[in-house]
């Protein structure tokens, strides 16, 4: 369970800014997905998996691999370095999460370009059986697309862009570990 849980946080961290002021822990990735801790541990032999959690598994592996490939993109670079703290490792985040400054027009055009490459991972999300894990994500990728928007149309700072990812990350994580207990409770 550990190993899935960690694995799980670790692509969360990697799809949130396919998208606070506390740190996140560190990750290779820099885009910050929104990759929920997975439901069951591995077991050394299980002859049969759940077809639930298998498909769960499927789709967080799909994600992953697009986030991977997502990272690697200029505009997950400038954004990182520039507008969110996707990557733990960036120099730069805590200087994003105080920042009062707004936007340039540079930075516009490459949040712009992030969020239309991060909708190939985001879909990847459509594929999951479970219904109130799909509207989990749905609703996550809406808050997010919210916070970015604002930030766009240069209506909140960089600072309080991060501020507000973190919540959403938080809240959503919460939401995916209830309904993944409620789950494995049936």
């Amino acid at each position: 369970m550990k190993k899935r849980y960690l694995t799980g946080l670790f692509l969360l961290f990697s799809i949130v800014g396919c998208t606070s002021t506390q740190p996140l822990p560190p990750s290779k990735p820099m885009v910050s997905t929104t990759m929920p801790p997975q439901a069951n541990p591995p077991q050394a032999k299980q002859p049969k998996q759940d077809p639930n959690q298998a498909n769960i598994d499927e789709v967080l592996s799909r994600i992953k691999m697009c986030v991977d490939s997502l990272n690697n993109r200029s505009s997950a670079k400038l954004v990182d370095g520039q507008i969110l703290a996707l990557d733990q490792s960036n120099p730069n985040a805590k200087a994003l999460f105080s920042s009062n400054e707004k936007l340039t027009d540079e930075q516009v055009s490459a949040l712009v370009a992030f969020k239309k490459d991060a909708q190939t991972c985001r879909q990847i999300s459509n594929q999951l059986t479970n219904v109130k894990l799909r509207k989990t994500y749905q609703n996550l990728f809406a808050r997010l697309d919210r916070v970015y928007e604002d930030l766009i149309y240069k209506k909140i700072t960089i600072g309080v862009a991060n501020q507000e990812r973190v919540l959403l990350v938080d809240d959503f994580r919460m939401q995916w570990r209830d309904e993944i207990k409620q789950q494995q409770g049936k």
